[in-house]
């Protein structure tokens, strides 16, 4: 509908309750406020918008979907809403998140979903996410430094196991139920 566009400013009425896949990619958007009345952002719904700096994503959204915010090279900030529940495939893979928080009440994080955040320097894990393929969440650690902050029980032991392996010359460490790990650099 609207992929493409020159729109810079986008403030979706709340009268539509369902937006269709890809319908503002690769537009010129700098700005959005997403509807308090949508319940999922669509597969591709901002895939490639390169102005875009950043996202509030509200309480009403239970799904981000696959590529949602992918390749919007500009995002550097992006708050996760107190009701999302799973964020699919490559939904911000490509971004250029440096920070990233994802909150308690994500159950599951999809493949490559934050995958090749180059810029990226603090992840921060506060509940027991499951990641259906940890390593390419922790794939965006080889470029630069990053501190990992979760509780222990929030990655597999084996996802943890290689964070520790990998964490040189800084090791982890444990602090009010806490993991903190610095990296350099990580293969999984």
């Amino acid at each position: 509908a609207f992929e493409g566009c020159s729109l810079i400013t986008l403030d979706m009425p709340t009268t539509v309750t369902k937006w269709g896949s890809r319908v503002f990619a690769c537009s010129n958007l700098e700005k959005i406020t997403i509807s308090s009345t949508i319940k999922e952002i669509p597969d591709g719904m901002f895939e490639s918008c390169i102005f875009l700096e950043g996202a509030v994503i509200p309480d009403n959204i239970e799904v981000i979907g696959n590529s949602a915010f992918s390749q919007c090279d500009r995002f550097k900030t992006v708050i996760i809403g107190k009701n999302v529940k799973t964020i699919k495939a490559n939904a911000f893979r490509y971004s250029g998140l440096k920070e990233v928080i994802i909150p308690a009440n994500v159950e599951k994080v999809e493949n490559g979903a934050f995958a090749n955040q180059w810029p990226l320097e603090k992840a921060v894990i506060e509940g027991k996410t499951v990641f259906s393929y940890p390593g390419y969440f922790i794939h965006t650690l080889m470029i630069s430094p990053i501190t990992v902050i979760c509780p222990p029980s929030a990655v597999s032991p084996c996802l943890r196991q290689s964070m520790i392996n990998q964490a040189s010359p800084f090791s982890p460490f444990l602090k009010k139920d806490r993991l903190y790990v610095s990296l350099l650099s990580i293969s999984l």
